[in-house]
């Protein structure tokens, strides 16, 4: 594994700079083989020697903006993988996975992801009695399958948190944010999107902060995405039940 970073930061023009490389590659002399029935997944471990490689750069640049009290950012990452894998196996539930015969070098799977990223950051703090902060982040994945078959795929991810706080008075805090998490394949677009509230009350001389917040407004009880699972060689989408709207009172001491 190599990795290098150049960093270069300018404290009187408010302009940070950073710069990152990395190339890994590993030699492994086990591979996992995965037998799929629909139902259960089962992974057995085979004694055969594969090799995988990655290249990664990311770069990002930040300033901040005295006059507005504002720090921005955005940032951009690239990778390049390369290995070798054996497709899932998939069977009936009347199949014995032990009948199969086992696999051999000559069924490796090359696989080859492209990934790049955008991300965008945000803060801002001009009025004493609000505060915002504003996460982003864009990505696009390429996959390749060079095996009995050739199979290709790209998905698109999109990510954000929007936080932002009110100060009406001194030692109350009132915040709200905002997650979204989207998922694109297939022609398929799987959006999540969160709302959480709350009101926080902070008591100086005792070091305590009691907080009210309220999770999940909109009372979603399903996480959905989209990806692509180059092992299977299929688009798979998974639903997954999460709690529903909650109300939660924290409190919060400080021995210091």
């Amino acid at each position: 594994f190599v990795s290098s970073t150049l960093e270069y930061r300018n404290p009187l023009n408010n302009i940070f700079f950073n710069i990152n490389y990395g190339y890994n590659t590993r030699t492994s002399n086990i591979i996992f083989n995965t037998s799929y029935n629909g139902l259960q997944t089962t992974v057995v471990g085979e004694n055969l020697d594969n090799t995988s490689s990655s290249n990664s750069g990311r770069v990002e640049l930040g300033k901040y903006f005295p006059k507005f009290k504002t720090n921005a950012s955005v940032g951009y990452s690239y990778s390049l993988g390369k290995s070798q894998q054996l497709q899932a196996i998939l069977i009936t539930t009347s199949d014995d996975i032990s009948n199969f015969p086992p696999p051999t070098e000559a069924d490796f799977q090359n696989v080859k992801s492209n990934n790049q990223g955008i991300t965008f950051k945000f803060n801002n703090n001009y009025f004493s009695w609000l505060s915002v902060d504003y996460n982003a982040s864009l990505s696009f994945v390429k996959s390749e399958i060079f095996g009995t078959k050739y199979t290709k795929n790209t998905s698109k991810n999109f990510n954000h948190t929007l936080s932002t706080y009110l100060y009406p008075i001194k030692d109350h805090t009132i915040g709200f944010t905002w997650d979204e998490l989207q998922f694109q394949n297939a022609g398929e677009t799987k959006k999540n999107s969160f709302y959480d509230i709350s009101y926080q009350y902070s008591l100086v001389q005792e070091k305590m902060d009691i907080e009210l917040k309220v999770v999940n407004i909109a009372n979603t009880n399903v996480f959905e995405d989209i990806r692509f699972d180059s092992q299977l060689n299929q688009v798979r989408q998974t639903s997954v039940n999460i709690r529903p709207r909650q109300v939660l009172l924290t409190v919060k001491f400080n021995f210091k």
